[in-house]
C-alpha cells in the first residue's frame, strides 16, 4: 500500500491537531466559579498563599541551605518548619509510623 503525499499531509495535520488538543489541555488554572463555594484556604487543604500560612518540610540532613530557607521565609511570609532525616531507615521508620506535624 502505497501513501500518496496528499494523504502523508493529512496524516501530519490530524496528528499535529491532535498534538494541540492534548496540549491546550495541560494546564492553566480552571476559573468557573459557582458563587457558592467560598475561596480555597490553607485549612482547606490548599497551599498557603503569600504571606500566610506553614509549610513543613521533612528532608536529608543538610541538604537545604539554611539561608535558602530565611530567604524563602522573607521573600513569601511563610514560615518553614523544617525536619530532617539522616537515612533512609529514618525516613521509612518516621513514615511507617504515621508521624503528623
Amino acid at each position: 500500500m502505497k501513501i500518496t503525499n496528499k494523504r502523508k499531509a493529512i496524516y501530519v495535520a490530524a496528528l499535529a491537531a491532535a498534538g494541540a488538543l492534548l496540549l491546550s489541555a495541560c494546564g492553566g488554572e480552571s476559573t468557573a466559579t459557582d458563587g457558592a463555594s467560598a475561596p480555597a484556604t490553607a485549612a482547606s487543604g490548599e497551599f498557603p498563599t503569600s504571606g500566610s500560612g506553614v509549610v513543613n518540610l521533612y528532608n536529608w540532613t543538610d541538604y537545604i541551605d539554611p539561608a535558602l530557607l530565611d530567604k524563602f521565609e522573607t521573600e513569601t511570609g511563610i514560615e518553614v518548619i523544617l525536619d530532617t532525616f539522616d537515612s533512609n531507615e529514618t525516613l521509612l521508620a518516621k513514615l511507617q509510623s504515621g508521624a503528623t506535624g
